[in-house]
């Protein structure tokens, strides 16, 4: 979870992945924690039984840092998808285009003022509203 916030502006690449997957799965705290229950799992301070158990509560906490991972990594590419696409040459309209597309939006934008001041007046006329 603080590997996640620490990387909320980061750009997630494969390399990027690759390391942080190793992150999550090869968490150092538990990799230690592991090393003690063997230790002691050797010396006899622990049985077998407790030993399974501190192998699979390392495992679940592992999934659950990948299972917490995935939707933030999914919605991190789906933004670097959105950026690249949009950075596509491809995508660019020339200034001659836009220009074009913006005077038609403004002259429509003009036609519609135009029917609404006159349906006002209508309004005005009908109603005797002196403005």
């Amino acid at each position: 979870m603080k590997m996640m916030k620490k990387m909320e502006d980061s750009n997630i690449n494969q390399q990027n992945l690759n390391e942080i997957l190793e992150k999550l799965v090869f968490d150092d705290g538990d990799l230690t924690n592991l090393k003690v229950s063997i230790d002691k799992m050797i010396t006899g301070q622990i049985s077998r039984r407790q030993f399974r158990e501190t192998i699979i509560e390392s495992r679940s906490r592992i999934i659950e840092r990948i299972t917490e991972f995935i939707p933030f990594y999914l919605r991190q590419k789906k933004k670097d998808d959105a950026l690249n696409k949009f950075a596509e040459p491809d995508n660019h309209m020339n200034n001659s285009e836009l220009e074009e597309q913006l005077n038609e939006k403004n002259r429509f934008i003009e036609e519609v003022g135009i029917k609404i001041s006159n349906i006002y007046e209508k309004m005005r006329h009908k109603f005797k509203i002196n403005v």
